[in-house]
């Protein structure tokens, strides 16, 4: 599992020097950090055993107190009903744990979310990512969409073979056969799907404009995700409608996410700031939500706190880490760069902007890490810079 940093191991490395980073981290209890540097240690090759022994016991603390922290994450998030969350948690612990019984109540978790799980935390519209994993035949991909929706969509999908096909295609982003949707009698699941088409077809107004008629017709109907995606095409359409009283009622954490972001596209910052820190306070220690942590870190950029924006942005960096998965998005991973920079940390800076330059391609990204290429002490940095 060794890694050695963002872009491979670069240069001659010190064990010593990595192992003293490593128990600098350890003692403060950040065994994520203290890991990282332990296992670049032992990838030295000419690294002395007066340094490996203790290093390696390190590494078998480090690894079990992320397996536990992990499990416990985990097992909060199931009991909360955040599967999705909790499955995260538990394959991370999984990755670390070493201890039979850790890996048992970890594969336990997973167990019973596959028993249990049930998706509503898709994007308004299909996952593309998914896409080749899915079958051709529309009444097998149905089986697997229906999941992903509530129960008023579902019923109407298992008595309505149209509607079926109609999603199943507005899923592939098939518009031709989707189409077919816009004839169809007018129902609550054909108002949804409606939506998505003009969603689809880049017509967020019109897509908002059915939604709110579905939204005001049938409003017990929607799920929390529902109301989130409404958020959502809010902004997308650039209406300047209130929100309140969807806060109100369904004040869930994915519709606070959507709002936290409406409110900031509008320049509403207060508003923003109020609910992101009324969040923040009302979630328990134990069980930190990554996108409100993000969120904040956005807000503290927007308004250029740039201290408190690189701490928010870092640690929803960490956490995510913590989950396995190492690279940021664009949209954290720009004003990320921008604020380490901002707070003098250009070596930082550049390695991140670097790293979403070679994942992502973006000139952005490409832009900002040449113009911190002339503040960096790092010269292995520098080169690569110029390769850009």
């Amino acid at each position: 599992m060794s890694r050695f940093g963002l872009f491979g191991k670069l240069g001659k490395k010190d064990c010593n020097k990595l192992k003293l980073k490593g128990d600098k981290q350890f003692s403060k209890g950040e065994f994520y950090l203290a890991l990282v540097a332990y296992e670049d240690a032992l990838a030295v090759s000419d690294c002395p055993m007066e340094v490996t022994v203790p290093v390696r016991e390190n590494i078998r603390i480090c690894k079990t107190k992320l397996a536990s922290h992990n499990l416990s994450l985990a097992q909060s998030h199931f009991d909360a009903k955040d599967f999705d969350t909790s499955a995260d948690f538990a394959t991370t612990c999984l990755n670390y744990a070493e201890n039979p019984e850790i890996r048992a109540a970890a594969e336990d978790i997973l167990n019973k979310i596959d028993e249990h799980y049930d998706q509503f935390e898709e994007v308004f519209g299909p996952d593309k990512a998914e896409q080749e994993l899915l079958p051709e035949d529309d009444d097998a991909y149905a089986e697997i969409l229906i999941e992903n929706y509530p129960p008023f969509i579902r019923e109407e999908v298992e008595k309505n073979k149209a509607l079926k096909h109609a999603m199943a295609a507005l899923n592939r982003q098939d518009m031709e056969a989707g189409k077919a949707i816009l004839e169809m009698e007018i129902s609550p699941a054909a108002l949804y799907f409606q939506a998505l088409y003009h969603s689809l077809n880049n017509d967020a107004k019109t897509a908002l404009e059915t939604f709110r008629s579905l939204a005001g017709k049938y409003p017990d109907l929607l799920d929390d995700q529902r109301w989130a995606e409404f958020v959502e095409l809010i902004a997308r359409a650039e209406s300047d409608e209130p929100i309140d009283e969807i806060l109100d009622e369904h004040p869930s954490l994915i519709v606070i996410r959507a709002a936290a972001t409406l409110y900031m596209a509008r320049g509403e910052m207060d508003k923003a700031k109020e609910l992101l820190e009324e969040t923040m306070e009302a979630l328990p220690p134990h069980r930190p939500d990554p996108q409100i942590i993000a969120l904040t870190g956005i807000w503290n950029f927007q308004m250029e706190h740039f201290e408190d924006a690189a701490e928010y942005l870092t640690k929803y960096k960490n956490i995510m880490a913590m989950r396995g998965q190492f690279t940021l998005s664009p949209e954290y991973a720009i004003p990320l760069a921008v604020s380490l920079e901002k707070t003098g940390q250009n070596d930082e800076a550049l390695e991140m902007a670097l790293h979403t330059a070679k994942i992502y391609g973006i000139p952005e990204a490409v832009e900002l890490a040449r113009s911190l290429a002339g503040r960096s002490s790092r010269e292995d940095l520098k080169r690569l810079a110029e390769k850009l």
